[in-house]
């Protein structure tokens, strides 16, 4: 039996909360939930943000509450010696970190014993590689997630390799959330808020 393991929160241009996350839109995204607030949004359910190195960076992380925001490391990545020290901050938070398998591939050695979740994309990737990244995870005891999971057969297949967090069409559906603009200084309310923590 299928049971709610969180919400994936995305911004999309044109004012909602969903989509993909380019570049520029990460700022949106945080801002939206600063301004929606995450409470209003999933209630006490944990969320999945998307990052962009970039937005990692720039610790933004820190504007969002580690007892409930798993940071998902998104877009290509350069494992340089700042990236490296901002993961540490992330995990050293308290937060929990997804990587996606292409991305752990590029930067294996550094990047998964960070990580506690290992995404798996059901759709864009040959069975070679499906089968491989699962066994991976599993060798590190990481948590696999499935995404992309458009039908049965895709939900039997990800199950069967392991997985245990989906995500995708056969599951639920988009949900569109309107913003307002982020008030002047809340930004920086939040961050001290979530120290003080």
């Amino acid at each position: 039996q299928n049971q709610l393991a969180g919400y994936e929160l995305l911004y999309r241009p044109g004012g909602g909360l969903a989509g993909t996350t380019a570049p520029g839109r990460g700022h949106a995204l945080i801002a939206g939930l600063l301004t929606v607030g995450l409470e209003q949004l999933v209630g006490a359910a944990p969320a999945f943000v998307r990052f962009s190195q970039a937005l990692l960076l720039e610790r933004a992380f820190e504007l969002l509450d580690p007892g409930q925001v798993t940071v998902k490391l998104d877009g290509p990545l350069t494992l340089d010696a700042d990236t490296v020290a901002a993961l540490t901050a992330l995990r050293a938070g308290g937060y929990r970190l997804s990587v996606g398998a292409i991305e752990a591939w590029n930067a294996f050695a550094a990047l998964l014993p960070l990580a506690q979740i290992l995404r798996i994309d059901m759709m864009d990737h040959g069975e070679d590689f499906i089968a491989h990244a699962a066994r991976c995870g599993h060798e590190r005891g990481l948590t696999l997630q499935a995404e992309n999971v458009q039908d049965a057969r895709a939900a039997a297949e990800a199950r069967r390799l392991g997985c245990s967090l989906f995500q995708g069409q056969y599951f639920s559906r988009v949900q569109i959330v309107k913003r307002r603009d982020l008030p002047t200084g809340i930004a920086g309310i939040a961050r001290l808020m979530n120290r003080l923590q």
